[in-house]
């Protein structure tokens, strides 16, 4: 019978183009891969500008508003501001001219734009031309919430520590699982860090048991390049799909946040078919509306959520319109 159940599953495997491995296999395979990677980042000889330690990396979709709220926000909370690249795309002429304002906006105070034609080819176009031994991820729709210094962010090696500006001790709430979750029963201060705490990734689900978010973690450039270039992915939440297909190589590195979270995510409108997370959909928050405003001369005022303490990384908030 147990042979039967074996052959069984092994033709659906088959039929899906997967393969059916015992233990110790998977195992070995794991561990194969994390040495694979510990000895492309040991052995590149790629040169990094050690007076400018972190990147930003943003990804955007016809969301040019809401990039503006959360680039302004960003300018106003973090000392030591990071240079950061926006790679975009943007669906009508509407979206594409008002990307361009926000650009010329932003262009000397080191935000560059780069849009997109194949995102992964477009991906790791920009990790490769990065200049700093460390990065972080945002997508469009997060505002920054509260200040920090960058260079206390940076100080981290993510190759031993993973820190992060989304999770804090107040979140109690799962939004995209739309259920309760509690922080880890082991989280604890982390020590020499008064604004910290610390715990490990298997100790809670969701959020907390989350490393590879594209949402404000920090990570190695050279070690992202090569798991960048090895995974398959069409979009930003595919690529953050396929970054979490590499928790086994991160899972053992301590988690990091802050006990006030820096950013949050408004999840007022999607603009991806990736998935089908919950977003708030209400029609008068769609993208098309945000454009009109801004065509007719107003942007987001993130004022309002300065200091805002979140019960969830992702959390429905109201939008607030000022004159620009």
């Amino acid at each position: 019978m147990r042979n039967l159940l074996v052959n069984t599953v092994r033709s659906i495997f088959g039929k899906l183009g997967l393969v059916l491995l015992k233990q110790y296999q998977h195992d070995y395979l794991v561990a194969e891969r994390k040495i694979l990677l510990k000895l492309y980042v040991k052995e590149s000889n790629r040169k990094f500008d050690a007076k400018t330690p972190v990147t930003g990396i943003v990804f955007s979709k016809d969301r040019p508003v809401q990039l503006h709220a959360l680039i302004s926000s960003y300018m106003h909370h973090v000392k030591n501001a990071a240079p950061m690249v926006v790679l975009y795309t943007a669906t009508t002429e509407g979206f594409k001219k008002a990307y361009d304002e926000v650009s010329n906006e932003f262009s000397k105070q080191g935000v560059k734009f780069v849009k997109e034609t194949s995102f992964k080819k477009d991906l790791l176009d920009v990790l490769n031309k990065l200049k700093t031994e460390k990065l972080f991820f945002l997508v469009d729709d997060i505002v920054f919430i509260n200040d920090f210094d960058m260079n206390d962010f940076a100080s981290f090696d993510p190759l031993k520590t993973m820190i992060n500006m989304r999770l804090s001790p107040s979140m109690n709430f799962c939004y995209t699982m739309q259920k309760k979750q509690l922080p880890p029963a082991t989280l604890k201060p982390l020590p020499g860090h008064d604004d910290k705490v610390t715990w490990a990734w298997g100790d809670a689900g969701n959020e907390w048991h989350y490393p590879m978010s594209v949402d404000g973690h920090l990570f190695s450039t050279l070690e992202i390049s090569a798991i960048t270039a090895a995974a398959e992915f069409k979009a930003p939440n595919s690529y953050e799909g396929a970054l979490m297909r590499f928790y086994d190589v991160v899972k053992d590195r301590p988690a990091v946040c802050y006990t006030e979270a820096k950013i949050f995510n408004n999840p007022c409108n999607k603009v991806q078919g990736e998935n089908e997370n919950v977003a708030g959909l209400k029609n008068d928050a769609s993208p098309e509306m945000f454009l009109q405003k801004w065509e007719g001369g107003f942007c987001i005022d993130t004022a309002q959520y300065t200091g805002m303490v979140t019960k969830a990384p992702h959390q429905e908030m109201p939008i607030v319109f000022k004159k620009r």
